[in-house]
């Protein structure tokens, strides 16, 4: 096996099948002068259909615990699934088949290609293939410090040797997230002196379309900001943007944010005024607005504060998925 390899690696890790003796663990792996450990993630759980086992690979405790969240809080942070997470997946399938692709927040996955070999997800990728050999005999050693509020880890020291090892877990940050919106008062203003129209209301949403990408060597995705009236269906907002549209500046100038979902961070920052803005094309506030789920609304609310609108949360936005599925059948976004 060529240690330097990832895909004889994985290869090798998928001819274990260990998701048979697993559904779910986690642990470290910790390189040399690494900034960050990697959190590795085995899923045996599979997704019913071809796949039968995963193994993620998150650069950072960070990335994994804000994932992990997203789990079991599904309207957490701004991640809505695996899509919106920096991390590695190796999927494996029922005939032995595998692919591994690379997450990045507002980007189509890529593929890992083999000619361009990721020496150091070839190491991590080494280090978790050995634990998995071991796990055949002693399938208890990934959870060793589980009661020390540890993961179970494999560290290399100075002189690049690789030992077990706990990394103890950083303090429970509870799931609150440092999240800033801003609004701009000359807008504020304008807006407060619009008719308020109760009777009215409007389907707001924010979604990714994946299969609109940009033309790049690694292309973003599209996402849409729309806003449709709900009777009239008019086209209220409708924004399209990718990661990096917007600067820390045009949204916020006192909040700098950093890490892999930053830009994806800003695109939902920017939700209150884009709507803001559209009221005042539009000339009337409506009286309602509906959401799909309680991330939109989180991220509006700092709007609702100010102008007098209440917002709904509904299972279906039935003006907005209509509108939204002509213009797919039209090809024109």
């Amino acid at each position: 096996m060529d240690r330097e390899n990832p895909y004889e690696i994985a290869k090798a890790i998928v001819a274990l099948n260990v998701w048979r003796k697993i559904d779910s663990h986690q642990w470290a792996v910790v390189p040399r002068g690494a900034e960050a450990p990697f959190i590795c993630v085995v899923d045996g759980k599979g997704d019913g259909k071809d796949i039968v086992g995963r193994l993620l690979v998150f650069p950072g405790f960070d990335v994994f615990r804000d994932f992990a969240i997203s789990q079991r809080f599904p309207d957490y942070g701004v991640g809505s699934g695996p899509l919106d997470f920096m991390h590695t997946a190796l999927l494996a399938a029922k005939d032995g088949r595998f692919e591994m692709f690379s997450y990045m927040p507002g980007y189509i996955p890529m593929p890992v290609k083999d000619d361009e070999v990721d020496r150091s997800l070839a190491a991590v990728l080494y280090e978790c293939y050995g634990l998995m050999m071991r796990f055949e005999e002693d399938p208890s050693l990934v959870m060793k410090y589980a009661s020390e509020r540890a993961l179970f880890a494999r560290r290399q020291d100075g002189s690049g040797t690789w030992q077990d090892a706990k990394f103890t877990l950083p303090p429970d940050q509870g799931v609150a997230r440092a999240e800033r919106v801003a609004l701009r008062n000359d807008d504020l203003a304008a807006a407060k002196k619009l008719p308020i129209e109760k009777g009215e209301a409007w389907d707001v949403d924010f979604m990714a379309l994946p299969s609109w990408r940009t033309r790049e060597k690694r292309p973003r995705i599209l996402y849409i900001f729309a806003a449709v009236a709900e009777e009239s269906r008019e086209r209220i907002a409708w924004d399209r943007m990718s990661v990096g549209d917007i600067s820390a500046d045009d949204n916020d100038p006192h909040t700098i944010l950093s890490g892999p979902a930053a830009g994806l961070q800003r695109l939902w920052e920017s939700h209150a005024q884009r709507l803001l803005r559209a009221m005042l094309r539009a000339g009337r506030v409506p009286g309602t607005v509906n959401v799909r789920s309680s991330r939109v609304m989180r991220f509006l609310r700092p709007l609702a504060m100010q102008i007098p609108f209440k917002m709904v949360q509904h299972a279906k936005l039935d003006a907005l998925d209509g509108v939204m599925e002509e213009t797919i059948k039209s090809g024109r976004v």
